[in-house]
């Protein structure tokens, strides 16, 4: 039934648009998805040639999209497929139609080259197709008196609401950007939009007349999506600014696992931290990705030396080795200590837990409990 998925073109993109906005609206609050993604919703061919569709009758019955990025893990760039609009229509549930869209959307990946995909979503939905829900996302919680105790400057930071795509401001905000341990790259032209996904609001941080970073937060600014600035001083200084401007008690704020000193520095004052995994991933090429994680990990964390070989089913088995600053992961014939499916070794190298509490760890596999959990981290505004 797989010949009846149609490749959407901007033709489609009024049906499709209503057809997302009804089923996701049906479940949740109203959805208007140009409004919310619009770099992702566009009434152009490369659009809408990002989504595959069943139908029936001529109308569309179920959907799928795949959105194309570069996710930067250290110093390694990972071509990176975010999967959403999954939807199909109430009325047509059961006849296993996203089974079809997501088997083709396997396809697609293998034939374009990518090295993993990220969905969010039930795990129990998606584990089915090779998807686990892994990864980890470090939440803290702060409120004003929290925040009271950080060391005060003479030079106090200001947050200004950036309204419009100002490309000398755009410039200087994607290099703050690029600065951090992991994150999807973004053209000049989608920055500020990017930036605007999900209803969100861009803050320019300034100390006297200096840029020195920005805050992505919510309309109602309790929750920080993304934060970005030269080092982790001036970031707490940035959530302290952005909590003395609020009318709320406490701020939330994401941080990937990489982030280390900021982590640290956040342990002095955060009233509260949770644990979360960061989405459903499936990876596709194991080396590149152990790999750009392992070595990330490196350069902020020692690791201990060590030489591993680990098998996925269905894939083959990898060497993983990490010796001062030599990390690797490479093909090898040798048979893997561990054997697992790929979701199960997904969530074995990828966490959230240690691999530990997966599995009863073999003596010879003892370096995974310090190599891992593995940091895989996808920021909130790159969501499809």
């Amino acid at each position: 039934m797989e010949k009846n998925v149609v490749r959407l073109t901007a033709s489609d993109y009024d049906e499709t648009v209503d057809f997302l906005n009804m089923v996701f609206s049906m479940n949740n609050r109203p959805h208007d998805f140009p409004a919310m993604l619009p770099t992702l919703y566009q009434r152009t061919e490369e659009s809408m040639g990002h989504h595959y569709a069943i139908r029936s009758s001529g109308r569309i019955q179920a959907v799928v999209g795949i959105y194309p990025t570069t996710l930067v893990v250290g110093e390694m760039s990972l071509k990176l497929a975010r999967i959403g609009a999954v939807s199909t229509h109430p009325y047509a549930r059961g006849r296993g139609l996203m089974g079809i869209l997501l088997n083709r959307v396997r396809r697609v990946l293998e034939e374009g080259g990518y090295d993993l995909a990220w969905l969010a979503g039930l795990r129990h939905r998606y584990l089915h197709f090779g998807y686990e829900k892994a990864g980890v996302v470090w939440t803290y919680t702060f409120t004003k008196n929290n925040l009271k105790h950080v060391p005060h400057s003479n030079d106090p930071i200001q947050l200004e609401l950036v309204t419009e795509n100002d490309p000398a401001l755009i410039e200087k905000l994607l290099s703050f950007h690029k600065k951090q341990s992991a994150y999807c790259t973004r053209s000049p032209e989608d920055f500020f939009t990017c930036c605007s996904h999900w209803y969100h609001k861009l803050l320019a941080a300034y100390c006297g007349k200096e840029l020195v970073g920005y805050l992505v937060v919510n309309q109602g600014e309790t929750e920080v999506t993304e934060l970005a600035a030269g080092d982790e001083e001036t970031q707490l200084k940035m959530l302290e600014a952005l909590i003395q401007r609020s009318s709320t008690q406490s701020i939330r704020v994401g941080v990937n696992p990489l982030d280390v000193s900021f982590m640290r520095l956040l342990e002095k004052y955060a009233e509260d931290v949770s644990l979360s995994t960061s989405g459903n991933w499936q990876i596709l090429n194991w080396e590149k990705v152990v790999q750009a994680c392992l070595r990330a990990k490196s350069q902020v964390l020692p690791l201990d030396d060590g030489v591993i070989s680990l098998e996925i089913i269905g894939y083959g088995s990898v060497e993983i080795g990490a010796a001062e600053s030599d990390v690797y992961c490479v093909p090898t014939a040798e048979s893997g200590i561990i054997a697992l499916d790929g979701p199960r070794m997904t969530r074995f190298l990828f966490g959230p837990h240690s691999p530990q509490t997966v599995i009863s760890l073999p003596s010879r596999a003892k370096v995974l409990q310090n190599w891992c959990p593995l940091p895989l981290y996808l920021g909130r505004q790159d969501f499809a």
